[in-house]
């Protein structure tokens, strides 16, 4: 169960405007830009993403990735002038650098750090450079290990803002949970 404030959910082909030309191009990383059957970016992809960036079309990454997830895939040879992050939560520029950001806050935030300090369930916090989850179980291991991504490191909350928390609860956990994360859109 993903928790997020007012998620903007942007996985765009490309963004035109009136007269069909793209003035951007967004793509997805798992199953678009990655394969995981081949754990590398098809020759095609980058030369597309090169050839839109010679004819100075912007392009993007648009995931529900956080940056230090990307950082740790084989995208190498790939160039982009912005991300979208954490589901629409989080954009950074090309060079990872902070351009606007849609931190949990007020009752959804407090909600969410009641339920990581409880230990009730796993709860993964998302930070701008840092992920950390409360414990592990294997449900965390599993769900990792399905989207090809390590376990977190367990860690305490430092006052800093969570961009995206991740509950690892099953559809009856999540339909329980729901009501006591009020201002938080849970999907």
């Amino acid at each position: 169960m993903l928790c997020l404030n007012g998620a903007v959910r942007l996985i765009a082909v490309a963004a035109l405007i009136g007269d069909g030309m793209a003035r951007a191009v967004f793509f997805d990383v798992d199953g678009t830009l990655l394969s995981h059957a081949t754990k590398e970016v098809p020759a095609s992809a980058k030369t597309a993403v090169a050839e839109l960036r010679r004819k100075g079309i912007p392009v993007g990454l648009a995931t529900g990735r956080s940056i230090e997830e990307l950082r740790d895939l084989p995208l190498t040879g790939l160039a982009f002038d912005m991300l979208l992050t954490l589901n629409g939560q989080l954009v950074l520029d090309g060079d990872g650098g902070y351009v606007v950001g849609n931190p949990l806050v007020g009752e959804a935030l407090e909600s969410v750090l009641s339920l990581f300090a409880s230990r009730e369930v796993p709860v993964l916090l998302v930070q701008m450079s840092r992920m950390y989850i409360n414990y592990v179980d294997e449900a965390v291991i599993a769900a990792q290990r399905d989207i090809h991504t390590p376990v977190p490191e367990i860690g305490e909350y430092d006052g800093s803002d969570v961009y995206q928390a991740i509950l690892y609860v099953d559809d009856e956990g999540a339909a329980r949970l729901r009501d006591r994360l009020p201002g938080c859109d849970v999907t």
